[in-house]
Formats: structure tokens, C-alpha cells, sequence
């Protein structure tokens, strides 16, 4: 019988070819689990801000529409109470003021956008303003609008526009901005409230 010492084996470039392609289909792999992983992180992200701003909304458009003696622009130097200098928001404002009933008395409301913190901020009475939004969101924008129903005979409610910019903190991808609007009235006509201030 004939012995035969066969060597069989791969050539380097046989190697280096076969390593390639490993390489190159992991990379493709990898990639695209990472992107899968970082948009489904941007998504989770996504419905926090929006269940977050759900309720930020709901609960400003609760108490406008209990709300009563808008006013934007106030005098803390008047006496013997502070007076509204500017009494309905221009349109772009940031801040509004109101008063609501809290059991048998009025006490005044106050929402403003603090740009340094991105956030949404709520004043109730001498209180001092907290913020309102959660810390994953960044509010880019938000403004109040007012229609002045009060003209000519108070018989219509006033009319608040609020708008909003919001992301998640953190996510810088344009696709992952949200742009959110209402509207809400009143239910106190004003020649009510005016006549209930008193």
C-alpha cells in the first residue's frame, strides 16, 4: 500500500480573504443592531416627553378653563395688592397669570417658560415658581396666546392658545422634535369674573 502524507490547508490569502468577510458581515450586523438599539432608545424617549407633556397640558387647560382675571404683566409695586400692568397676553408671550378658585377663596395662577432650564414652571399664590415638566424634556418653545373677548359686551369667553416646542433631553435629531398646540376657553364669561373679583 501506498502511503501518502497529504497536507491540506488554507493559503494566507485564503486566510485573509475568509477574515474579511467575517469582518465585513459582523460589521454589517453590528451596525445595524446598534441603530436598532438607539432608535428604540429615541422612541422610549419620544413617548416619555409625550405622556409627560400630556399631562403638563391637561393640567394648564384645567385651570384656564376654571380661570378667571387673565392677566400677562404684573405690578409688584402697586399697593395695596399687586395690579395687573398688561391685562391679556401678548401673542409670543411666555408667562400667564389668572386667578382660580381654590375652595371658597381666589388665589392667583401663574405658568412661565424658564429658558435656562428648558422646563415649564408653575407659581400658586406667594409661592414660588417649580417646574412642572419632567428633567428628560426639553421644552424648546412655549408660548400663550389670549384672544380679548371682553370687547364689546364681555358676553364671550376668553380664549387661550397654548403653544409648545418639546424634545427629549439629550437627542439632537430633528425628526425627534414635537410641535404641540391647544386651545381652551373659559367657562367664566368675563363680565362674571369681573363681577366675582369684586
Amino acid at each position: 500500500m501506498k502511503y501518502r502524507n497529504k497536507k491540506n490547508g488554507f493559503t494566507i490569502v485564503e486566510l485573509l480573504v475568509a477574515l474579511s468577510v467575517f469582518v465585513a458581515v459582523l460589521g454589517l450586523v453590528t451596525g445595524g443592531f446598534m441603530q436598532s438599539i438607539r432608535t428604540q432608545r429615541s422612541v422610549a424617549a419620544m413617548i416619555a416627553v409625550n405622556n409627560n407633556m400630556s399631562l403638563v397640558l391637561e393640567q394648564i387647560a384645567r385651570e384656564i378653563r376654571a380661570g378667571r382675571n387673565f392677566c400677562h404683566t404684573v405690578d409688584p409695586n402697586a399697593l395695596p395688592h399687586p395690579t395687573c400692568t398688561t391685562r391679556f397676553p401678548a401673542i409670543g408671550d411666555d408667562n400667564i397669570e389668572f386667578q382660580r378658585m381654590r375652595g371658597n377663596e381666589l388665589v392667583t395662577v401663574a405658568y412661565r417658560y424658564n429658558i435656562a432650564s428648558t422646563s415649564i414652571e408653575r407659581k400658586e399664590g406667594g409661592g414660588e415658581f417649580k417646574a412642572i415638566t419632567a428633567p428628560n424634556v426639553n421644552v424648546q418653545h412655549f408660548d400663550f396666546s389670549m384672544q380679548d373677548q371682553r370687547a364689546p359686551a364681555f358676553e364671550l369667553p376668553w380664549r387661550v392658545t397654548i403653544r409648545m416646542t418639546v424634545s427629549p433631553i439629550n437627542i439632537t435629531s430633528p425628526t425627534m422634535v414635537e410641535n404641540i398646540q391647544t386651545t381652551v376657553s373659559a367657562r367664566f364669561l368675563p363680565f362674571e369674573a369681573e363681577a366675582g373679583s369684586n
